[in-house]
């Protein structure tokens, strides 16, 4: 029993807060995380509901993360566009591993918790 709660206290430990793109090369089995990327590129298929994006690592790796077409809309208030490119965005959801050289595998999007900074930007001032 003590081996179980060790190692359930690790994963929690190892897990907790986000991390970098790169940092999924250890995994291993699919996993629930929360990581953060640079938007490398991306495709947007309005009538499946989904937009795809190639994200970056720090070191370069890159996996595919998936999530719905039209909660990013809702989220951002406008479709994804080449205004994405190069911004920053935290994800939540189930990543898993399958590795081809830079590619670390692919991600399932449940949240995103850090949208594209562009689209936080406060309107100019009309003074």
């Amino acid at each position: 029993m003590a081996a179980i709660m060790v190692g359930i206290g690790y994963m929690a430990a190892s897990m907790g807060g986000y991390k970098d793109v790169s940092d999924l090369a250890r995994l291993k089995e699919p996993a629930l995380v929360t990581v953060k990327g640079v938007i490398a590129d991306y495709r947007a298929d309005p009538d499946k509901d989904s937009v795809v994006f190639l994200l970056q690592g720090e070191d370069g790796s890159t996996i595919t993360a998936e999530f719905s077409y039209q909660r990013f809309v809702n989220m951002h208030g406008r479709a994804p566009g080449p205004w994405i490119l190069g911004q920053e965005i935290v994800v939540k959801g189930v990543f898993y591993p399958e590795r081809q050289g830079n590619m670390l595998g692919y991600m399932d999007i449940s949240e995103m918790l850090k949208g594209c900074h562009e689209s936080y930007q406060a309107p100019p001032a009309t003074s």
